[in-house]
């Protein structure tokens, strides 16, 4: 009886490529994912998966009379499809057949073995991430804010030349209101302050307001 025709080697062929080099990259991604034990499967359990495919193949073929002639021919072909068998021996009392070839992942296996080889570079990748990523906001709220007071101090000038000064505590409460340090503006405001302090053009004054003395901001004439 020929099977559709084919020729053993054919069907060994076939065989080869479309169920067993499938199924050895699929066990030996499951190993380096962690989902296996083994890189390789018992020779008997791949002898009964290609049963089970050849009988969908060649229905009519109750007795498997060329299976084992199909088996044989692709043992013969393993080296040309990077496949290798583990030899029994005293110690080792089943035969194991894998695969040189690369592992078949899933997207989540890979991403899994990617994070476990570079997780030091993707750490340190991170923490320069979210410091960069502080700092750009930091930098462009703290310059929001020196824009706001210019402003402020520029108007106040402009109104009344004798008192040009405005109070810090004001003009923190009304562009950088926060209640403690967990707050973004508390430390926008650190910003401003340590800019104001290298800001020539902005000077720091004592003026007794309302019987109490207050810290005030002033431009430079």
């Amino acid at each position: 009886m020929c099977i559709e025709d084919r020729s053993i080697p054919q069907m060994a062929e076939r065989m080869l490529s479309e169920h067993v080099r499938p199924l050895l990259r699929r066990i030996k991604g499951e190993y380096l994912c962690g989902h296996s034990v083994t890189a390789e499967i018992p020779e008997k359990e791949l002898e009964a998966h290609l049963r089970l495919e050849y009988s969908k193949i060649a229905p009519n073929d109750i007795a498997f009379n060329e299976f084992y002639q199909i088996l044989a021919e692709m043992r013969n072909m393993f080296p040309i499809h990077h496949i290798y068998r583990t030899p029994t021996s005293e110690f080792v009392h089943e035969a194991m057949v894998g695969t040189h070839e690369d592992p078949l992942l899933s997207v989540a296996c890979s991403l899994k073995i990617f994070v476990w080889r570079y997780w030091p570079f993707l750490l340190i990748g991170t923490v320069a991430l979210v410091y960069g990523t502080w700092n750009f906001v930091l930098y462009r709220k703290k310059n929001e804010a020196m824009t706001q007071i210019r402003y402020e101090l520029t108007r106040k000038a402009e109104e009344d030349e004798a008192e040009r000064g405005v109070s810090v505590q004001q003009l923190r409460e009304e562009i950088c209101p926060h209640s403690g340090p967990f707050s973004l503006n508390y430390h926008v405001w650190k910003a401003v302050e340590t800019a104001v302090a290298y800001d020539d053009q902005i000077l720091d004054t004592q003026q007794r307001i309302d019987g109490t003395q207050k810290l005030m901001w002033e431009l430079r004439l």
